[in-house]
């Protein structure tokens, strides 16, 4: 069983709960949040539906402070968005133009919790 706080995953890579300093939360229930969230944006960005057949990857960023650090260079080409203003939730997406099946979003929950989705042969590795 994986340590309790620093980020640690409970069960292995597909962690049943991962766990932060602030608690635990239940990966399944919260990458598949990640995954809805991302098919919604997807249909309103691009007029379209995501093929119910391309694969969502979602995962948390566990190093809150300094992922901007991390994604910066890419950020700076990608589309940025917020709801609420960015204190509340913030989003950046990007897709590739030879193959629109594959994207890349960022999402910044109340400035604190920080998840990323890929889509299409990005999610598939």
């Amino acid at each position: 069983m994986g340590e309790l706080a620093g980020g640690a995953n409970l069960h292995g890579e597909r962690a049943l709960f991962r766990c932060r300093d602030r608690g635990c939360f239940r990966s399944e229930a919260h990458d598949r949040t990640i995954e809805r969230i991302t098919r919604g944006f997807y249909f309103y960005h691009f007029g379209q539906s995501l093929p119910v057949d391309s694969p969502v990857e979602a995962y948390p960023i566990r190093d809150g402070a300094h992922w901007q650090k991390a994604v910066a260079p890419l950020l700076m080409r990608m589309q940025i968005g917020n709801i609420g203003g960015p204190a509340i939730f913030e989003y950046a997406l990007a897709r590739e133009e030879d193959e629109p099946d594959s994207s890349l979003w960022v999402y910044r929950f109340y400035a604190r919790h920080v998840a990323v989705a890929e889509t299409g042969l990005l999610a598939r590795g």
